[in-house]
Order: C-alpha cells, then sequence, then structure tokens
C-alpha cells in the first residue's frame, strides 16, 4: 500500500536523481537534465507555497516516487508524477489512485488535469484506466488558464469526487 507525505528537504538528492534519471527523462515534457540550481529553487517553490504540493510516495517505508499538486484556481489542480527508476511495475498506478485519494482528503479543487507526452503510451493507457477522461487542447488551455498548450502532448480531467 502506497503512503504519501510532504516532501522535505532531504528529499531533494532523491528526486533530483529520479527525474533526471533516463526513465524519467525520457518521458517529460522537458527532457533536459535539471540543473542543481534549478532543482533548488524549485524545491524551494514546492516548500514554500501552498498552491504547489510535492509528496513523496512510500511502499513498506521505501520512497517509491514523487506526486506534485499545482493548485491552479479554486476549481482546478494540475499534477504531475513519476515512480523510482527502480520501482516495479504498477506502481505508478498505486501513486496516482493514492493520490486521488489525498486529492479528495487534502484539496478544495473539483478536478484534477494533467498533460502526457504524446508518445508516452504507459501514462495514456494509466489516466483512461483511473477515470481521467480525454478532453480538448481548448478545455485544457480553459480549465488551467494557461495562455498555450505544449505540443506533442493530450490532456486529460478527472473529477476529484468521482469514486474509483
Amino acid at each position: 500500500m502506497i503512503s504519501l507525505r510532504h516532501i522535505t528537504e532531504a528529499d531533494s538528492e532523491q528526486i533530483l536523481r529520479w527525474r533526471n534519471s533516463d526513465e524519467v527523462r525520457l518521458c517529460m515534457s522537458d527532457q533536459k537534465k535539471i540543473t542543481l540550481i534549478d532543482h533548488q529553487n524549485w524545491l524551494t517553490d514546492r516548500l514554500e507555497d501552498p498552491a504547489n504540493v510535492g509528496l513523496i510516495a512510500e511502499k513498506s517505508s521505501i520512497a517509491t516516487g514523487f506526486m506534485q499538486f499545482n493548485i491552479l484556481n479554486p476549481e482546478t489542480t494540475e499534477w504531475g508524477f513519476y515512480k523510482s527508476p527502480d520501482a516495479g511495475p504498477g506502481v505508478g498506478r498505486e501513486i496516482c489512485i493514492a493520490a486521488i485519494e489525498w486529492a479528495k482528503q487534502h484539496l478544495p479543487v473539483s478536478s484534477i488535469v494533467a498533460k502526457v507526452v504524446s508518445t508516452n503510451a504507459v501514462s495514456l493507457k494509466l489516466h483512461h484506466s483511473i477515470g481521467f477522461e480525454l478532453i480538448s487542447e481548448e478545455t485544457w488551455l480553459s480549465l488551467t488558464g494557461y495562455g498555450q498548450a505544449a505540443s506533442a502532448h493530450k490532456f486529460f480531467r478527472r473529477n476529484v469526487r468521482d469514486p474509483g
């Protein structure tokens, strides 16, 4: 069973190592390696801004992945996640299911949105399987308030209160 806890400074090195691993990095929108200074700035934002929530997923007290929620407005949060390159099959799904339950209990929003790189077949399938619906780029832009979308992505939305 996956548990989620807020990230701390002590998680910094591990999160950066996971994010810069080929297994994770090559599935991200921005596939370049993150520098230490950029990572430290990003981590500070997650630690200090309540609208940017960073969580570590643990299974049997072993860190297995990272989940983030960026609260965009009173109704919508955007999520992003990755599992440790050492985590086994199915762990990403477990992290997501735990994160949906976490969001139900801790976030005031009604919708979770996600953007997934179009070539990331595993994540596309995962989002469909856990109750996300495919939405248009225009709908995603309207929900997020972003000025433009990244190319080569699929966009998803899920009602936080839906079962499952």
